[in-house]
């Protein structure tokens, strides 16, 4: 039983549903996107304050959802849910300077002639916004006919794409020696060093519980219609 105990200690396996996105802080923590087809994923890990989360989304466009709210659901769109979603990270305390982006996903699953291209467009929105954000992509696994599987170990920042019949595809986090002034840090008591929090959350984000529960927890919400 004691073994057991230790065990289920060591790691924690959490999956990130489609329309969801999940934010960690925890070391013994994974992130998994499970079976991303024509939407995408996309990790986001700083090195610095130990934070990652993953964003997994069906897609590009909310202002053409048809009988969705995004406002209810802003994680199934590209435009939104990339938006909230470094929104939220940036409340715990990462900078858009300090990381990189992963994606992964934009296959052509159902849709073999490419007649609709949802992936393609997928693809494209998520490195629109992205860039829009200067938010740099280190990594991108996408197109194809085979669905992926996106993680994120938040010990150690790494993602893996994985992918049917294929090596994974790991990647590392790059770790870099930040200045006080980069990182417009603050002393606290005992002269360790606080970074500056980022922009706060915009009307996504639901603040009434985020002290409430885990990281990992606290946007899942999102996820359910509202009632």
């Amino acid at each position: 039983m004691e073994n057991q105990a230790q065990s289920n200690a060591v790691a924690l396996m959490t999956a990130v549903n489609h329309a969801e996105m999940r934010i960690s802080t925890n070391p013994r923590e994974t992130l998994v996107a499970f079976s991303i087809g024509s939407g995408m994923g996309v990790t986001i890990y700083d090195p610095i304050c130990a934070t990652g989360g993953v964003l997994n989304f069906l897609l590009p466009d909310s202002t053409r959802a048809d009988g969705v709210n995004p406002e209810k659901k802003p994680f199934m769109f590209a435009d939104t849910g990339i938006a909230a979603f470094l929104n939220a990270l940036y409340e715990q305390g990462v900078r858009p300077e300090r990381v990189k982006a992963v994606i992964a996903g934009a296959a052509r699953i159902t849709d073999q002639a490419g007649q609709f291209n949802i992936g393609q467009k997928n693809c494209e929105a998520a490195r629109r916004a992205l860039e829009g954000r200067h938010i740099a992509i280190g990594h991108a696994a996408v197109g194809g006919t085979i669905s992926r599987t996106l993680s994120l170990e938040v010990g150690s920042g790494c993602s893996c794409v994985k992918m049917a019949g294929r090596v994974d595809e790991k990647i590392w986090p790059e770790i870099e020696k930040p200045s006080e002034n980069r990182l417009a840090a603050t002393r606290l008591p005992g002269n360790r060093l606080k970074a500056d929090i980022g922009p706060r959350l915009d009307k996504f984000t639901d603040t009434r519980h985020r002290s409430a529960v885990p990281p990992t927890r606290a946007y899942a919400r999102f996820a359910e219609p509202a009632g």
